[in-house]
């Protein structure tokens, strides 16, 4: 993925366009059936502070989620090199913390 400002604003658009398509009614969920239409589903921003904490988790080598529920986590690992087909693994992350949010 490409780091700093530009990989920076590649998560925060890829995350706002299907929160886009969920709030539009065309987002499947694993099932393939449309999930709910969101309401008041605003557009995300960027964190460098929560950056910072992703980061001290991360340098910690634990393989799982933090515990820390104050903020949602999308959790995944990528190789250093980017590769679009990685891209997947994002949004699954995605669809399984929103299908949860529906429950």
């Amino acid at each position: 993925m490409p780091r700093g400002k530009v990989g920076r604003n590649y998560v925060v658009s890829l995350h706002n366009d299907y929160r886009s398509q969920l709030t539009q009614g065309k987002s499947a969920n694993l099932s393939g059936e449309n999930m709910p239409t969101g309401k008041n589903i605003k557009q995300m921003s960027y964190s460098v502070d929560i950056e910072n904490i992703a980061q001290q988790w991360a340098d910690k080598c634990t393989y799982s989620h933090s515990g820390i529920y104050v903020y949602g986590e999308c959790f995944s690992a990528f190789p250093a090199e980017y590769n679009e087909s990685n891209r997947q693994l994002i949004l699954n992350e995605i669809f399984i913390n929103v299908e949860l949010a529906f429950r």
